[in-house]
Formats: C-alpha cells, structure tokens, sequence
C-alpha cells in the first residue's frame, strides 16, 4: 500500500479527516480563553501591582489604557474598571485584564466635564483595548463687582457689610464683593460709634442688592450725632430738661431750668461747643460738639413789689434780676436766692413814682418793696355857650361821659391824646360835636357854641281822587281820615283834600247807587308830592243813577198808583173798624 493510500484509508476517501481537524483546531482557539479564565479561577490566580495576574491567566492580560486630553498638566485624574480603581497625574490610566468586557467610570474632576463619563471596553484574546477621555473645562460663570461706599464716618472708622451672609469689615470708605447675577440681601451697621459722645447713623443699613451684569455700586450716607448731657445742681433743686440724648450735628436744642418748689434757678454751666452758660433758664444750645449743660439751683426767697396809689385797672412794671412782670395787680411776685439783686420800675403816663430804680439784698427771708405813685393829672374844660340857663347838656372824654346844667364840665386828665364827643340836644346845634384833645404838661379848654335849630314848617300836599265810569252830574263822595274835613262830595269827576303833610292816610269810597268803585278801602301816601288816586265805578245793572232830573216811566206811575190806592183802601178799612 502506498502513501496515498494510506491517507485516504486513515482520512478516507472523501478527505473527511482534514476537514474534521480544521474544524478541532478552530473549536480549540475559540474555547481556548474561557478555559484559560476558568482554569485560572480554579487554581488562586492573582492579580499583580499593575493589573496583570499571575499564574495560568497571565499569558491571557492585555494592556488597557485609558488616555486623557484636555486636562492641565501634572492633573491627577482617576478610572475605575469593573470594580478597580487605577488613579494617574499623567495622561494614562493603565490596566492588565484577561479578554472579557469591562464597565467603566472617569471620576469627576472639579471643574471639567469627561467625555465619555463612562461605558464599556471589551478585551480579546488578539488584542488590549485604548479608550480616549477628553476633559472639557466647565466656563465660570461671570462674577461683578458690588462696592459699598460710606460717607460721613471718621477716618479710620470701623465699620462692616453682610452680603448674602458674607461679611466683611474695613477701615477703609469702601467695601467690595463680587457676586454672580442675582439678588441679594445686605446689612451694615446703623450706628458706628466714635470718639466719645459721638456716633454716626444712617437709615440705608439694609436693603437688596440687585446684579444684573454691570458692577454695582451702593451708597451707605452717615450722619454725625453729639451726645448732650444735662442735669441739675442739686439734685433736690429741680429739673434740668430736655432729658440726656442723641442730637444731629448742628441741631437747636430749646433748654429750661426748672427750679423745684423753694428753689430759684442761678445759672447754667455749660462746656463744649456750641454750650451755654449764663443766668437765662430758657437758652439754646447748638450741638456743634458733645455738649454737656448743668443747672444750678439755689434756696429762694419771695420777692414782692407792691404799688400803692394807682387807680383800679391801671397797669404797671418791674424788672427785677433780669425778669419782667407787669399786670393791674397789687403785687407782682418774684423769687430769688440770697443775694443783691437791681430793680426798674416802668414809667406810666400820668403818675410819678417815689422810686424807679434800686437794688434788693435778699438774706434769708422773704421781702417786700412798697412803690408809691402820685397821680400827675391837668384840667381839661369843656365850656358852653347858647343854650338856656340851667340846660343839661353833657361831654364824652376818653369814654367818660359827664353832665352838668351849667356852663362848665370838667375832667382831670394826665398827659396824653385823648378823643371826646359832645351829646346832642334837641333844638340846639353845636358848632362842633367832637374830636381830640391833647394834654401836654398843663390844662386845656374846649369852647362849644350852641345856636338855636330853625323850626320848619311843615309842607302841605294836595290828594286828588279822579272817578271814572259815573253818569255826567253823578255825585259821588270820599271819606278821607285824618283830615279836618274827613267827607268831600262832587258832581264832578274829581274831589280833592289840600293842606296834607306826609303821612299815610285812609280813605273809604262809597257806592253810588248801582255802581261801586273797584276799590272802596284803600290807603294813600303822601311823601314829598301832591298825590292823585283814580277811582273806578262800575255798574252792577240793577238801577242807573240820575242826574237833578227826575224821568218816569209808564209803568214807574202804574206802580205808584196802586201803591197809593192799597194805602188809601187800609185806610179806610182802619177808620170803619173805628
């Protein structure tokens, strides 16, 4: 038997063995690394340092790289691999995994963001497997300046600014943040305290930032304030107000001593500028500084000017110690502590005092100055002249009024300017009536002539009252009261009333047979004129008044006839009964 024959005996003759042994070796290759993976779990494979292991699966570990871009030099950065954690702070992340598929995760670095963040890398038998990682950086968002400014404060002055709970404190007049676009809340201080008895406020110590872009800058105004300190000396003596306080620069601020019951104010002692100091209970300091004002008080005593010989209602005046009080009282009461003290009576037109001027010593007790006056007054006449002998007649001076039935009415009056009216009389006329008089250091007198008033006689008018609607001849009256002759009659149209001064005057129109006046009770007057009065009859048509001459009818003589017949016939009925 040849070669070849043996061959296609052993593989036979269609070459089937070939075929079946290529087929082997592919199954062998393909099953080879799960083996070897088994293998290497059953006999205690281990991992070494750099990811490769050891025993029967070493031969099997292939490189795994995970490469990095984008990340600043010398950046450590760091992957986990199914499970394992390999950290680098170079470009390369390396592993050593037998053929299998692995998941994957970059670990965040702050500030950039890994693409991809994570996945799945599949290790073969032929060959490891690179994966890239790019690191892009994250933009910042875009921050902007907040400043806060101050003014008002003193140099070097501590002050502070809490932005959105971030606070920071300066010396300086400015405070800077910087912030993101939004809205924030800040707080400073609303009072900074200085050097003593000064602080500085402000009403912008809170608010809302609002960044939109664009830097910020906000404004925190401070005012200075001086404290002022007063109070009383002593204690017991009384009330020094306003109380102690805070005052703006520059402030007027309205002092009063109040001396308590048996005390008299003194003075006030004051220091810093813009004080007071002196003997006025009611000053006004200007608190250019801290400003400190103390009122003294002292044991006081009354003292009391009393006026003697003026006449009720007149006012008069002292100053005493710098204080005046003037009224129409007997005393004018004043108060003082022990000491010698200067006076000033007022002067009051006609009165001399018996003292203007002196001093007071008041020593621990109470004391009175008496003022005597003199009235200083001059003779002020009034004389008449025309009127009859023993004629009242009377005079008004400065709102006195005085009569008298004789020739002279006379007034005591002191130097002065004085208005005077005389009261008129009935039938006389003065030549003057009044005016002013002046009285100067000696007496005056006032002439007044009377003349007698011209009596006028009354004027006498005419009333007229003129009919219409009567007959021709018609006579007609009218009642005019009042007047001498109260009844006229006419034939005529009109009757008239003469001699009649003004005045009112009624009058009463009586009909005229079958007519009547459209008014029969009226009133006239007469007021500086003759007066007319129309009067209007009118005819009711029951009869017609005639004139002298009698006309009769027919029937006018029918009617009288049986009228006289009816008496004769009654008559002698009458005398048959007889």
């Amino acid at each position: 038997m040849n070669a070849t024959e043996r061959r296609e005996r052993a593989w036979g003759s269609n070459g089937a063995l070939p075929t079946i042994a290529a087929l082997a070796v592919v199954a062998f290759m393909l099953l080879l690394p799960g083996a070897v993976a088994v293998l290497g779990a059953t006999h205690g494979a281990t991992s070494n340092p750099t990811g490769g292991t050891s025993g029967l699966s070493a031969a099997w570990d292939k490189p795994v790289d995970f490469v990095e871009t984008g990340l600043p030099s010398g950046t450590e950065w760091s992957v986990t691999l199914s499970g394992t954690l390999h950290s680098s702070n170079t470009t390369t992340v390396a592993f050593s995994e037998i053929p299998a598929i692995y998941p994957f995760t970059v670990t965040p670095v702050v500030g950039y963001t890994a693409t991809p963040a994570s996945g799945n890398v599949t290790v073969t038998s032929c060959m490891g497997a690179t994966v890239d990682i790019t690191f892009t950086a994250i933009p910042t968002p875009s921050q902007y300046p907040v400043f806060f400014n101050e003014t008002g404060l003193a140099p070097g002055s501590m002050w502070w600014v809490d932005l959105a709970g971030n606070n920071t404190s300066s010396t300086s007049n400015s405070i800077q943040f910087s912030e993101l676009n939004g809205t924030y809340i800040f707080t400073a201080p609303a009072i900074v305290s200085g050097p003593a008895g000064v602080q500085f406020v402000t009403g912008t110590n809170n608010g809302t930032v609002v960044v939109s872009g664009a830097e910020v800058t906000i404004a925190v105004p401070y005012s200075t304030e001086y404290y002022l300190t007063t109070g009383a000396s002593p204690l017991a003596g009384g009330n020094a107000t306003p109380g102690s306080g805070w005052y703006p620069a520059g402030a007027f601020v309205a002092l009063e001593a109040i001396p308590a019951p048996g005390y008299s104010f003194l003075t006030w002692n004051g220091s810093g500028t813009g004080n007071y100091s002196g003997t006025n209970a009611t000053p006004t300091v200007t608190m250019d500084s801290p400003i400190q004002e103390i009122a003294t008080f002292g044991l006081s005593y009354a003292v009391d000017f009393e006026e003697i010989g003026l006449l009720d209602g007149v006012v008069w005046g002292v100053t005493f110690n710098g204080v005046t009080l003037s009224a129409f009282f007997v005393y004018l009461d004043f108060t003082a502590v022990n000491g010698t003290y200067a006076y000033n009576v007022t002067p009051i037109p006609g009165y001399h005092a018996d003292s203007y001027k002196g001093n007071v010593t008041v020593a621990g007790s109470d004391i009175t100055v008496t003022i005597h006056w003199v009235r200083v007054t001059y003779n002020v006449t009034f004389v008449e002249s025309g009127l009859p002998t023993g004629t009242p007649w009377s005079v008004t001076l400065n709102g006195s009024e005085e009569g008298m039935d004789s020739t002279m009415i006379l007034f005591l009056m002191s130097n002065g300017t004085y208005t005077w009216g005389v009261t008129p009389i009935s039938g006389y006329t003065a030549n003057v009536t009044g005016g002013t008089v002046v009285v100067n250091g000696s007496a005056v007198e006032v002439l007044i002539g009377w003349s007698q008033t011209a009596v006028k006689e009354p004027v006498a008018y005419t009333v007229t009252f003129v009919e219409t609607g009567l007959i021709a001849g018609t006579p007609w009256k009218v009642t005019l009261n009042g007047t001498s002759s109260t009844t006229a009659n006419s034939s005529t149209d009109s009757i008239e009333f003469t001699g009649l001064p003004d005045g009112t005057y009624a009058y009463w129109v009586p009909a005229v047979g079958a007519y009547l006046p459209t008014v029969s009770h009226q009133t006239v007057v007469v007021t500086g004129a003759n007066v007319t009065v129309p009067v209007s009859f009118t005819t009711t048509g029951t009869s017609t008044p005639t004139p002298s001459t009698v006309q009769i009818s027919v029937w006018d003589l029918l009617i009288l006839a049986f009228i006289t017949g009816g008496g004769i016939v009654v008559t002698w009925v009458i005398f048959r009964r007889s």
